[in-house]
């Protein structure tokens, strides 16, 4: 029974829930010979992990079905009727979760059964919860919608006066819904082309936009901020950024935890494009944001913190040589990792510390260790190790050879963003350019510094300028 879906389902539930579903079961209860009942607490025994020989199917059915013969097929019958109740309890267990869910049915109850004063009277409290709520993201347009629906389909909500409130009502929080969900999964989808290679035809976001200067758009704090998102993701101008940055610190309490999450994340990748750019200051604002999303807790999931926030966090402190506050930062949020994140990023984060402070070889030994899934954590670590044997003096031949490799890998990759994957292969080429200019002068120091200024897309700038300008005359 290890590989039934019964079995999948109940792992997922913790020890409470468990108990809690053993309760629901003795409450629909048919007796003390409910099959149902004693498969599940035959099952319990063996939680959390379902790991037994005893679990095997002949076995149970044995257990459950002592004196049938044929108890297999019988048994099959009980795992489907357990399996619904199981389900059952799932929802009913997300619907305590959700509290305008189980407040707007109540209403459709009301509605359904006549008994309006009921149904206007729990309307009226409904929107009241929604409107003083502080959070005003999409979830809540949408309620709110549902709410004015509900009253205008309702029987006594006249359809032949003029001005119905409940019919404007429901059109203005439908409009609301629809442009500030466009505009965030347009936020998403630039992003993701950025990033990545995703290729997305996002319809009638230009009409979209245009949108966002006229009533009951123009005013909203929340469309206002995803469709600076959107132009600056399209053009980056540092200034607008700068904007973006502090309307988003004004009204990040507006949005949802998740949302919040999401914009942050665009306006510092944003600021680390403008940085990559050459722009001076980029860094700076993007590390003053990663400040502010630990201040705010913004970055915290569920109590802890998502691996590839931590990475970028801890890196960009490494960028701006704040040393002792990313040695801090690892102590102060390291146990905030999931565990199964938690020994690589470690490990990375410990080798970028060690390769600052020129301890090389123990930055390589860290790096031997860290086994990312990620690509951009992968080319992170590469593109250290690749420094790490550059500094080395005896791991020249180790590093031609990593080289070569590390640009079969960016090649073969169909993941790698085409803008990711170029600026890399640029480091590999100005690596290579360096090391023949440090035993033969050949194209001469000032043009591979004229070359690196021009060029836009090139990975670890700021340490390839620095080797350049290292090279005799």
């Amino acid at each position: 029974m290890q590989k039934t879906k019964l079995i999948d389902l109940l792992k997922s539930l913790s020890k409470t829930e468990l108990r809690q579903f053993e309760k629901y079961l003795e409450s629909q209860s048919r007796g003390k010979d409910d099959r149902e009942l004693l498969l599940f607490r035959y099952l319990k025994k063996y939680a959390p992990d379902f790991q037994s020989n005893r679990l095997e199917k002949e076995k149970v059915a044995q257990k459950i079905f002592p004196k049938v013969k044929s108890n297999v097929k019988k048994l099959s019958y009980v795992i489907s009727d357990l399996w619904k109740s199981l389900e059952d309890f799932i929802v009913q267990v997300m619907l305590s979760e959700q509290s305008f869910v189980k407040k707007n049915l109540l209403l459709e109850y009301y509605k359904k059964r006549k008994l309006d004063k009921f149904f206007f009277s729990q309307m009226e409290k409904l929107k009241d919860e929604l409107q003083e709520d502080k959070v005003k993201s999409i979830d809540y347009y949408y309620q709110m919608f549902q709410i004015s629906h509900l009253t205008y389909s309702h029987s006594s909500t006249s359809k032949q006066t003029t001005e119905i409130e409940s019919l404007n009502n429901s059109m203005n929080y439908i409009d609301l819904f629809y442009v500030i969900t466009k505009l965030k999964y347009s936020c998403e989808m630039i992003n993701r082309e950025q990033l990545l290679t995703d290729s997305y035809t996002i319809h009638l976001l230009d009409n979209i936009l245009e949108l966002t200067d006229k009533p009951p758009f123009k005013d909203n704090p929340i469309i206002d901020l995803y469709q600076r998102i959107i132009h600056s993701q399209k053009e980056l101008k540092y200034e607008d950024l700068l904007t973006l940055k502090e309307t988003f610190k004004s009204n990040y309490h507006r949005l949802s935890r998740m949302e919040q999450r999401e914009v942050i994340i665009y306006i510092t990748n944003n600021f680390f494009r403008l940085h990559q750019s050459k722009h001076k200051e980029a860094l700076n604002d993007q590390f003053e944001l990663y400040l502010f999303g630990l201040e705010k807790e913004i970055w915290l999931d569920e109590g802890f913190i998502y691996h590839l926030h931590f990475l970028n966090i801890f890196n960009t402190a490494c960028m701006l040589r704040e040393l002792d506050w990313a040695k801090q930062f690892i102590e102060d949020y390291g146990h905030l990792l999931h565990e199964e994140y938690q020994q690589n990023t470690t490990l990375l984060c410990l080798a970028n510390i060690s390769f600052r402070q020129e301890n090389y070889e123990a930055s390589l030994e860290f790096l031997r260790e860290v086994a990312f899934s990620e690509i951009h954590f992968n080319i992170v670590a590469k593109n250290m190790t690749l420094k790490c044997y550059f500094e080395l003096e005896d791991y020249e031949e180790a590093l031609h050879d990593f080289l070569h490799a590390y640009t079969m890998y960016l090649k073969r990759n169909k993941t790698i963003n085409d803008a990711v994957k170029k600026a890399n292969i640029n480091l590999i080429k100005f690596t290579r350019r360096i090391l023949k200019e440090r035993h033969v002068v050949q194209e001469g120091k000032e043009k591979l510094q004229t070359e690196l200024a021009e060029i836009n897309d090139v990975s670890a700038r700021a340490w390839l300028k620095q080797k350049i300008d290292l090279l005799k005359n």
